[in-house]
């Protein structure tokens, strides 16, 4: 019998981690974003590749420091990402206030 392989989610900024089975219908996984910085020319860097994983609330955390917050679909999303915590969604209910407590509430390493 094959050993089972669990997927592994970690936020480099605040180390939240979150395990599950490939064949679990789990969305947590979902809210870890994993981000790409290549070096270029004139860096002492040249030619290297940072890569790291946030998870959301450590990326809008960091987002609402920016200057000029990117937009998203045309609006500011760290504004929509207060509502969602907040706010029940028409058609989604509260699953996005729940689906945030549990990653808020998941263990640090």
């Amino acid at each position: 019998m094959k050993p089972k392989i669990k997927t592994s989610f970690f936020c480099n900024r605040c180390g939240r981690y979150h395990e599950c089975e490939p064949e679990d219908i789990d969305f947590i996984g979902n809210l870890f974003h994993d981000f790409h910085a290549y070096f270029g020319y004139s860096s002492p860097f040249d030619g290297d590749l940072l890569e790291f994983s946030l998870c959301e609330l450590c990326l809008f955390e960091i987002l609402r420091d920016f200057k000029h917050v990117p937009k998203l679909d045309g609006k500011n999303p760290v504004e929509d990402f207060d509502r969602c915590r907040t706010e029940k969604h028409p058609y989604y209910e509260d699953t996005f206030i729940k689906n945030y407590k549990e990653v808020e509430d998941l263990s640090k390493k």
